[in-house]
């Protein structure tokens, strides 16, 4: 009897799993998006490009001497923030 009753379980089982209905699997990669804070990450990017952009403009209308140690800063300073703004497009 008790192999009858574990087959009667087991078939009792297999019922209720077949009527289950079958969860769909996790989408991966996918997921929910602020807007709101999608758009302040979106200005603070613009932000940063346009104080970018100002201070390599300030930089380049600077005369340099390559013979002058602050100019030769400037001159690395200028190929670091184009760089930068290379990044940022």
């Amino acid at each position: 009897g008790s192999a009858r009753e574990e087959l009667t379980r087991a078939e009792g089982r297999i019922k209720e799993l077949e009527d289950t209905p079958a969860q769909k699997p996790p989408v991966r990669g996918v997921f929910a998006v602020d807007k709101e804070f999608l758009k302040r990450i979106q200005d603070n990017e613009t932000k940063e490009k346009e104080e970018i952009q100002t201070e390599l403009q300030r930089l380049e209308n600077a005369p340099l001497d390559p013979n002058d140690p602050e100019g030769i800063q400037r001159s690395q300073q200028i190929g670091r923030l184009k760089f930068q703004l290379t990044r940022t497009s």
